[in-house]
């Protein structure tokens, strides 16, 4: 009767999570970031066609500007585009189920750990919906997530196939899928699953664990074809070899010295990172794409758990559960270690299961020290002034503080556009992102044109061409830096920023301001000038080339 009432109040923490996770789904963030961009319109081109952007049909990893992304998350929301379309809605609703569903991965964990009461466990699953780092990623319409999920529940598959065999096979299953998930399971997850083997070898039925590894193998088929490819090794760039080599140089030792001396330095700065509290409970990811306004990836008050829980997990080192989470928390760190971001919340989100578990513990120890309804009182406390700051930074702050790096202004960019077909639109790209995406997101537009103005050298050879050219042509529109030359002589429309042009060259070329894009603050995004090229011409006696002088004969007559 116990374990059914849990598993109700499981359910209901897991609907709640749901709606928590939902609300506000296709308005916050605001507008749309190109890597969902590019992942919607990605799975809406697939979904229509059977191909991709570049007219690739069912591609084992996805050309995204130029780097290879892996294709689960793709061929997952082709679901909810179906049925509710191209929008922002339907390409984040993947990660919000996976936000609820991985309430139960974490009870799972709380449950079998041994660590934690019935009780303290089923307070602790709120807590983890609203964990800013859960709940950020947990509403992104890209692969981020997904990875993250599957990593989890590959792990809690892992932990819990100790004792059960038929877990142990699905737990390396899993692991080997989630490798198509995100490019940061791609190192964590077999480092994971090599490093338990080795850990736990004796405990583990050889029976389940080869039926499971033979799976994986098989599930790995199309990676084995990419070996040979750019699209293999494609982040290899993000390795901080310049940094290595210019450290080197300050040390007044022989390079094979100095070089290892380097790279340790670098590597276990960036391992210190990841585990630092400044880190996880005070700054926030420097990245504002990645980030919450004034919140770090969790709340400030969990450092002290966090200290309490650190103590619990030395205390118990020699424990399986905390050998398993120093597991996890090492093949995670690793890779995430080896990039050139001191301290990416993207890339290293499967530590947020271990941190939370080690926060958890800390909790729990807390718990123990003081009475029972205290303890309730304090976490009904605390919990409401979490809500209170993830509100105040999630759907204030953010909307109004991130909107252009989320891309905001495309929509009513794309609205304009689209009700001007007669007019030719230059959207100036000012060195940011792709801004072609965006507008065939927001324009809806018809894969197969899209894949026609793709260069047909990338299909021909699509996994190894890597080099990105953001500058494209579809429709009514063209996205390319400004030609100053030529562009003010053609009858269009030129978009950019509101430094694109200035009052002077708007006098200068006679340029006609169109319309104004702004944020919720007031504050340009884009701007839309006419060009008058007949006036341009006259003006300066038509002296450019590419003025179509007049035929004085027929003036005459």
């Amino acid at each position: 009767m116990e374990k059914i009432k849990e598993s109700i109040i499981v359910g209901i923490i897991c609907l709640a999570g749901f709606y928590i996770l939902s609300f506000k789904l296709a308005e916050t963030p605001p507008g749309i970031y190109v890597d969902e961009a590019v992942t919607a319109v990605n799975s809406y081109s697939i979904l229509k066609t059977g191909k991709d952007e570049y007219g690739k049909s069912f591609p084992a990893a996805f050309r995204f500007f130029g780097s290879y992304s892996p294709p689960l998350y793709v061929y997952l929301a082709t679901i909810p585009v179906y049925f509710f379309g191209l929008n922002e809605f339907s390409i984040r609703i993947i990660s919000v189920v996976l936000g609820s569903l991985m309430v139960i991965v974490v009870y799972g964990f709380l449950k079998s750990s041994g660590w934690f009461n019935r009780k303290i466990s089923i307070l602790l699953l709120p807590l983890f919906v609203i964990t800013p780092w859960n709940f950020f990623y947990s509403r992104t319409g890209y692969e981020i997530y997904l990875g993250f999920f599957l990593f989890s529940l590959g792990a809690l598959f892992l932990w819990k196939g100790l004792k059960n065999k038929i877990l142990l096979s699905l737990g390396v299953i899993v692991m080997s899928l989630a490798t198509y998930a995100s490019h940061s399971q791609i190192y964590s997850a077999p480092l994971f699953l090599a490093f338990f083997i080795i850990m736990y070898f004796k405990e583990l039925d050889k029976k389940f664990l080869v039926s499971g590894l033979i799976a994986a193998v098989v599930i790995q088929i199309p990676h084995l074809f990419l070996l040979s490819t750019k699209a293999f090794i494609n982040k290899s760039d993000l390795f901080y070899s310049r940094e290595i080599l210019v450290n080197a140089d300050k040390i007044l030792l022989p390079n094979f010295i100095s070089l290892p001396l380097s790279f340790l330095f670098s590597f276990f700065g960036r391992v210190a990172a990841y585990i630092s509290p400044g880190n996880l409970f005070l700054l926030p990811d420097p990245e504002p794409q990645r980030s919450m306004p004034e919140i770090s990836v969790f709340f400030s008050w969990m450092v002290l758990p966090y200290l309490a829980g650190l103590f619990v997990l030395g205390s118990k080192i020699k424990s399986g559960f905390a050998k398993f989470l120093l597991l996890l928390i090492i093949t995670v760190v690793l890779p995430s270690s080896l990039t050139g971001d001191p301290f990416s919340t993207q890339r290293a989100l499967g530590l947020l299961l271990p941190l939370f578990l080690i926060v958890a513990a800390g909790i729990q120890l807390i718990s123990e020290k003081i009475k029972f309804r205290k303890f309730l009182f304090l976490c009904l406390g605390l919990f409401v002034i979490s809500v209170v700051l993830l509100w105040r930074s999630y759907f204030v702050l953010l909307p109004a503080e991130r909107a252009v790096s989320w891309s905001f202004g495309y929509k009513e960019l794309a609205r304009i556009i689209s009700e001007n077909p007669d007019k030719t639109f230059i959207i100036d790209r000012g060195g940011g992102k792709p801004s072609y995406i965006e507008l065939a997101f927001f324009l809806k537009t018809n894969p197969e044109v899209l894949q026609s103005s793709a260069n047909p050298e990338i299909k021909a050879d699509y996994y190894n061409l890597s080099e990105f050219n953001p500058d494209y042509k579809f429709g009514n529109i063209e996205t390319r830096q400004v030609i100053w030359e030529s562009d003010i002589y053609k009858p269009q429309v030129l978009v950019g920023s509101e430094l694109l042009v200035s009052s002077t060259q708007a006098k200068d070329h006679f340029l006609t301001e169109m319309f104004v894009i702004t944020d919720s603050r007031g504050y340009p995004i884009f701007k839309g000038f006419i060009t008058d090229p007949q006036k341009k011409c006259r003006e300066t006696n038509f002296n450019s080339t590419f003025c179509k002088k007049p035929n004085l004969n027929t003036m005459d007559q």
